[in-house]
């Protein structure tokens, strides 16, 4: 999914990893974003972005990224963004229950969200 597909369905939040081709550490991380994306697709809408393709510029700069691999949520249903700490990329049970808590988290808006309405 393109980042603007993704911004565009706010039924899913974001999970979005910020790279670039020259990073070792990328390459070792997209393995580990390859089994997320296949264990949460219907959960989240992956989105892997070139933190050096002109086109997301803007949105590079407005999330103020000091490393590579910067993987984020981003919810735009809720105007939200979580920075994933690079210390649990390493750990695919911790980072799961990062993004499970997430998930959690975004249940409970909803709900409230109806009960608004």
């Amino acid at each position: 999914v393109t980042y603007e597909e993704a911004l565009s369905n706010q039924e899913k939040p974001i999970l979005a990893v910020f790279y670039v081709d020259w990073c070792g550490y990328c390459l070792r991380f997209m393995p580990k974003y390859k089994i997320l994306n296949t264990l949460y697709k219907d959960k989240y809408n992956f989105v892997m972005i070139n933190a050096e393709d002109p086109a997301y510029k803007k949105l590079v700069e407005d999330v103020s990224l000091t490393g590579f691999p910067t993987v984020f949520i981003l919810d735009p249903k809720y105007d939200n963004r979580v920075h994933l700490s690079q210390s649990i990329y390493a750990d695919l049970g911790k980072f799961r229950t990062e993004i499970d808590r997430y998930v959690r988290i975004r249940r409970i808006l909803d709900k409230a969200e109806a009960i608004e309405k």
